[in-house]
């Protein structure tokens, strides 16, 4: 799909009737042709060529061939007679043609960059057209003021590809400014003589051997955003959006929770973003409305918990880290919360806390264990068997777990066949559907990890402002410009400070403290855990693993490089990348180490 801006359609922002505008935003919106195409859709001009404003309907620019500006009309009947253009069963003609209409357009948008001292060399030999589209009408009218390809009707539209005959147009356009004849019959249409002046200009200035590539898209897009009031999506809408696109549950995930009702456990596995922490709290919720119930839901992550407490203020469930839960029954006043990984710390605290559990009876009859694959070890398995009314063999135990790449902590030692390998059969469901990323992020998930099976389609979510994007670094000053050049770039694209989060494998020496210590251009502050509402205005800090299980908008993954405290440097590395990129609501950008990019690792 090209990048259209804005992602989404809105109603409210276009005078045109009926659907025509959005028919013509679904087609562009589908068409996997078009990926390296950039399309502005409903721009409102403040600095209009001929009137005080105007609004383009479709801006559409293509790398190596030019630009094309489009008006849209969605009238059923669409007549021209005696010079006059006529809609639906109007018997007043319109005052301005829509090819005009389209023409002034494309020459205030040539106006507002040429002013601008940051438009791209070679400016003024882009070629440009405009067109207008008729989708839910025929026109069979022939006239000298324009020529046929310049009107795309519904008869058109049924028979070739909507790219295809903007390709044509312009290739058509191209033509004419490379021939002396076409032109002085083009110049001979214009209705005015500064359009005379601006078409022999432009018949100067084409050449055949067209240079346009993204690169010079990409500064057009930066200049007209700073003079176009553009209709986007605000943070506010997008955040609505995600919430509704991320919360409707799947038929899949409605089988889980049916399941649930009818069997005493089973466990749950899924690749990241298939909905396994929503299901888990669904459960939750679902049994503690028994008051007689006692329900516990433990997960691995500190963060994801903080973030589940502030959720469900109001439950009638618990919600704790597994390691926390036994810190809090242990009746050993020496053990001390959990500061690092340290096998003799860990020990301790199992044999404290199932001291505990043996002395005070503790029971809870559900128990949901959601991040499974971080805590699938045999010790463990025997410590939820003493905690569960009945035991693993009539108690109600529902787990979640990611086996795919998300094992961040117990590396080989967990396995999802735990509990059978200890002698408890049971059941297993698969969730493959990605409920949590958008189709770009999904994608570049599935080749980078090589997901296998990949992800069920067709995807839940809608693509977000831009695609995911890769910036190598050689060393920690190149770092340091990428991401301070990343964060205005996505400000600059329509994302708030608020909506991103800078994360990375490295807690102490990571490139965004030591932005800070550099008092670089923006401020990054760590991300609050303890807080549902941020104190400040972002951008935020944290690192991968205490982001795990979490989500945010744009996710920029940073100090990607090969680390001494890795074991194993590339799976350790595709485990952590996983992770973090699927934290991605939106989007993300990640900052990868040259070397790591030479060395074939990544």
């Amino acid at each position: 799909m090209p990048r259209i801006l804005p992602t989404r359609y809105f109603p409210e922002s276009t005078n045109s009737p009926s659907d025509a505008e959005e028919e013509i935003f679904d087609r562009f919106l589908n068409d996997k042709t078009i990926d390296d195409w950039w399309i502005l859709h409903s721009y409102h001009i403040v600095d209009h060529v001929v009137q005080k404003e105007g609004e383009v309907d479709f801006l559409v620019l293509i790398p190596s061939l030019g630009v094309v500006t489009i008006e849209v009309k969605g009238h059923r009947d669409i007549k021209y007679t005696n010079g006059h253009w006529y809609f639906n069963n109007n018997t007043d003609p319109e005052k301005k043609s829509p090819l005009t209409q389209s023409k002034e357009n494309m020459w205030s948008m040539i106006d507002l960059i040429k002013k601008s001292d940051k438009k791209p060399p070679g400016f003024i030999k882009i070629p440009w057209t405009h067109i207008c589209i008729f989708p839910f009408s025929k026109f069979n009218y022939d006239s000298p003021e324009w020529f046929d390809w310049q009107i795309i009707d519904a008869d058109k539209l049924n028979k070739k590809p909507l790219p295809e005959l903007i390709s044509s147009a312009l290739l058509s356009q191209i033509e004419i400014e490379n021939s002396d004849n076409l032109t002085m019959e083009r110049i001979g249409t214009a209705v005015s003589e500064q359009d005379k002046k601006r078409y022999q200009n432009k018949r100067s200035k084409i050449h055949n051997n067209i240079t346009f590539p993204s690169s010079d898209i990409e500064k057009i897009i930066k200049i007209l955003r700073p003079n176009i009031d553009s209709v986007q999506e605000s943070t506010e809408q997008r955040i609505e959006r995600i919430n509704k696109e991320i919360e409707t549950l799947t038929p899949e995930q409605e089988n889980v929770l049916e399941w649930a009702s009818n069997n005493n456990n089973f466990l749950v596995t899924g690749p990241a973003g298939s909905g396994k922490t929503l299901l888990a709290t669904e459960i939750c919720n679902i049994f503690s409305q028994n008051s007689d119930l006692k329900v516990l839901y433990l997960c691995f992550n500190r963060g994801l918990m903080l973030h589940l407490n502030n959720k469900f203020q109001n439950s009638k469930f618990e919600i704790q880290t597994f390691y926390g839960f036994m810190h809090n029954l242990s009746s050993n006043e020496n053990i001390l919360p959990i500061k690092d990984l340290d096998e003799s710390f860990y020990e301790n605290l199992y044999e404290s806390a199932m001291e505990s559990l043996l002395v005070s009876n503790t029971k809870y009859d559900v128990v949901v264990i959601d991040e499974f694959q971080d805590l699938a070890i045999e010790k463990n398995m025997y410590f939820f068997d003493r905690l569960l009314t009945g035991g693993f063999s009539s108690g109600r135990w529902y787990f979640f777990g990611d086996f795919e790449k998300q094992n961040l902590f117990q590396h080989n030692l967990s396995s999802k066949d735990i509990l059978k390998d200890i002698g408890y059969n049971h059941f297993e469901l698969t969730l493959r559907r990605n409920c949590r990323n958008t189709p770009d992020v999904a994608e570049e998930i599935e080749t980078y990890v090589k997901l296998d099976p990949v992800y069920q389609r067709p995807f839940i979510r809608s693509n977000g402002i831009v695609e995911p994007l890769y910036i190598s670094y050689s060393d920690e000053d190149e770092q340091l410009r990428n991401l301070q050049e990343s964060i205005d770039e996505l400000i600059e694209l329509g994302y708030d400070k608020s909506e991103i989060l800078i994360l990375s494998p490295l807690s102490k020496d990571s490139v965004s403290r030591r932005s800070n210590e550099k008092k670089l251009k923006y401020k990054l502050y760590e991300y609050n855990y303890e807080k549902n509402i941020q104190d400040e205005s972002g951008p935020y800090f944290s690192t991968i693993y205490k982001h795990k299980g979490l989500e945010f908008n744009v996710i920029i993954l940073t100090d990607i490089s090969s680390h001494t405290h890795f074991s194993s440097v590339n799976e350790e590395l595709i485990a952590l990348i996983y992770t973090g990129l699927t934290r991605s609501l939106e989007t993300f950008v990640m900052h990868i180490d040259k070397k790591l990019l030479d060395a074939g690792l990544i």
